[in-house]
Order: C-alpha cells, then structure tokens, then sequence
C-alpha cells in the first residue's frame, strides 16, 4: 500500500494484542480489541511512525486460532548404527517429530523414506549433541531410517 503522503513510501502496520493476566500464553490465543501503530516508509527507506497530519482510524478485532491442546508425545531411545537402518514406523508423527543426537563425538543422519547416507543428498546430518525438530503441516510421514558415525550412537526420537 502507498503513503500517499510521502512520495514513493510505503505504510506497514504492527498490531499488538490487548493483554491482560488473564491470557496466559497471548502468542496462541488472543480474541478482543488489539491496537495498532500505523509506520510509514520514507523515500529513504527509513521507517517512522506516521506523522498525526493524517491519522488512520482503525477498528475491529482479532480472533486467533486457539491455543494447542498439551499432548504428550512418545520419546524413546535408539542405538544408531553405521549402517542404515529404520529408526521410526512410517506415519508415526503426525504433529511433531524431534530427532537428538544424544552422542558427544558421533554424528548421525536420517532421511525419510530412504536410506540415510551420512552429509549425503536427500539426508538430514545431525552433529554430537544437536537436534532436528518438525512440527504441524512440515512432520514428515515417511519412515525414518538413520546411520550413524560410530556404532551404537545413542539417540532419542520424540513423535506425536
């Protein structure tokens, strides 16, 4: 949208919530009145809030998606070893999918659906002591299969 007060500026508006103690979490839940701060982009690419010469009354409110239910998830160990092998059943995560490299010196990779090949193509390489998370519309269905380094790498998979 244009600022038609300032020659080739642009306008961009932040809302922020109403919040009151009443909202534990207002990232994941908010309905009501929000209020906004309306800033206009100068020619110099500089962002300022806009001038009051020409105010914009906004009105309305928000409805967000609920807050998530808590769930509890499956985490368990897995051995990896240094040859490819299923580490998860296809289909098992469906809202999230936490793969840790639980070892201090052996990396680890896993892919989906194929077999894992340690900084190949097509696999995900997880250092020591590092994780990989999916969540919501990006958990992979796929089976996980995953190769490690060294022998009996230790690792904990968490799928919801």
């Amino acid at each position: 949208m244009k600022d038609s007060t300032r020659k080739g500026g642009q306008i961009a508006l932040l809302l922020v919530p109403a919040l009151s103690a009443a909202v534990p979490s207002p990232i994941f839940a908010q309905t009501g009145p929000v209020q906004a701060q309306m800033f206009c982009q100068l020619s110099s690419g500089q962002w300022l809030p806009c001038g009051t010469t020409n105010p914009v009354q906004i009105g309305g409110s928000i409805t967000a998606n609920a807050a998530p239910a808590n769930a509890t998830g499956a985490y368990s160990a897995v051995s990896i070893g240094t040859t490819s092998a299923q580490a998860l059943a296809s289909s098992t995560a469906k809202v999230f999918l936490d793969i840790v490299n639980a070892g201090a010196t052996a990396t680890i990779a896993c892919a989906f659906g194929t077999t894992a090949i340690i900084n190949g193509s097509g696999s995900i390489t997880i250092p020591p002591n590092w994780h990989r998370s999916w969540e919501g519309s990006f958990v992979p269905s796929d089976a996980v299969n995953c190769i490690a380094s060294a022998s009996s790498s230790p690792a904990t998979i968490g799928a919801k």
